[in-house]
């Protein structure tokens, strides 16, 4: 029996086999008409892959701290300045950070007792 989507499927897989260089011809040309919308997309499947965010839950997220950093409470100058803060052994999504308390989160492995002794040796100098 003749199955037409199994046989679309079979054709298009050939086609972008047979022609890369129209395919990739194609695609810049809809990335360059189409730019915000494929940056968006991009984005918001990054969410859900990464985080099971949806674009909303994100929002929310923004809105309910206030536009602000959790850790050291700066404004973020634009939405993508801010990162996906989450637990790296749970996955749990814990907040919104800037790019530089997210950076010293990571170098600090999210080990409470690194973050502890660099504060004890912080206060040391003064």
């Amino acid at each position: 029996m003749f199955n037409k989507k199994e046989y679309v499927k079979q054709y298009t897989k050939q086609y972008r086999k047979d022609n890369p260089k129209k395919i990739k011809k194609y695609r810049r040309q809809y990335y360059l008409n189409n730019r915000e919308k494929v940056i968006n997309e991009t984005k918001e499947c990054k969410l859900k892959r990464l985080y099971g965010l949806s674009h909303e839950d994100w929002l929310k997220m923004w809105e309910k701290q206030d536009e602000k950093c959790l850790i050291c409470g700066k404004k973020f100058i634009k939405p993508s300045n801010a990162c996906v803060d989450h637990n790296h052994k749970t996955g749990e999504v814990r907040g919104l950070l800037c790019r530089h308390c997210n950076s010293i989160i990571g170098f600090l492995e999210n080990n409470p007792r690194l973050m502890m002794n660099s504060i004890e040796y912080l206060l040391g100098e003064e």
